[in-house]
């Protein structure tokens, strides 16, 4: 069984690099997701021992077409 996404060989997770430190994710999500579509999750890269944030960070679109912008 095939499923119906059609760009299922194509990699929906992007790296992203240069985020201010200031930025939430819940922020970083919404602009992703208004510039470029539909997010599954995105995940800003945090220093385990302090908690600061490392300005990078991980999103997983929906579609691949989306990440590819």
């Amino acid at each position: 069984h095939k499923e119906d996404d059609t760009d299922s060989n194509q990699s929906t997770t992007v790296f992203i690099r240069n985020v201010p430190f200031s930025t939430e994710e819940d922020e970083l999500y919404e602009l992703l997701e208004s510039s470029f579509g539909p997010l599954e999750y995105c995940k800003i890269v945090k220093d385990p021992a302090t908690g600061a944030a490392k300005g990078t960070a991980f999103a997983k679109f929906k579609h691949a077409s989306a990440a590819q912008k």
